[in-house]
């Protein structure tokens, strides 16, 4: 929509088995899409395409250095490479290092481990994490001129207006009996001698939620009164 919007072309999204894939990497369009982890099935048909630019959405995505599919994405050497992300660096700065040397090969080191030691602050105790970055603000200096940070409040205009709707919806008996159930289960679990972790709390407060949402994981063979309702 965005490509037609703004530049009146079409784009071919790259979807299907191989064989389907590999005509449509052929088919001359001037726009194509496709996911991540195609780029590694289909790497050698991207190069051959030798596109003039790649706009990696969601770049996040990329940001392990020994994922198999950040390996084939970083080879794609372009003129043109722009990385968009709404959470670039959802653990820390060092997870800039991936796509920052996808943009600009060898700007934070030759590698990611002389990156590592050059820049990150690794945990005493814990092989090969990281708890933080050395010289933060030459580390921010650095990477400052290849990034362009847009606000919300930049394209509020360009949002359609914000929609609202609560429908309440009542539980069915088999629903309600069921949750009731669980609900006491996690009384008696939460008010019992022996401690609870944090994970397993979340645990049984998912559960709690499954049952008004998708009933049929606890085996109630009707639809969700919620799923009706919508």
């Amino acid at each position: 929509d965005e490509i037609r919007k703004f530049c009146g072309e079409e784009a071919q999204v790259i979807d299907g088995p191989p064989f389907s894939r590999q005509k449509q990497w052929k088919s001359g369009w001037r726009f194509m899409i496709a996911n991540y982890e195609l780029v590694a099935s289909d790497y050698d048909a991207i190069v051959r395409l030798a596109p003039d630019g790649i706009f990696a959405d969601e770049s996040h995505y990329v940001n392990s250095p020994v994922a198999k599919r950040t390996k084939a994405f970083k080879e794609l050497q372009v003129p043109v490479r722009v990385a968009l992300s709404g959470d670039p660096f959802p653990n820390g700065p060092w997870e800039a290092f991936s796509v920052l040397d996808w943009i600009s090969p060898g700007l934070l080191g030759r590698n990611f481990w002389a990156f590592r030691a050059a820049w990150c602050v690794m945990h005493p105790h814990i092989k090969q994490a990281i708890v933080g970055m050395r010289d933060k603000e030459q580390f921010q200096r650095t990477i400052a001129p290849h990034i362009f940070r847009i606000h919300k409040e930049d394209v509020l205009k360009d949002l359609p207006p914000k929609r609202e709707r609560y429908v309440w919806v009542d539980l069915r008996a088999d629903e309600r009996a069921y949750y009731e159930q669980l609900e006491r289960e996690l009384r008696i679990t939460v008010s019992g001698e022996e401690k609870l972790s944090v994970t397993n709390l979340i645990a049984l407060l998912i559960r709690l939620r499954q049952v008004v949402d998708e009933p049929e994981v606890f085996e109630i063979p009707a639809p969700a009164s919620k799923q009706v309702a919508l």
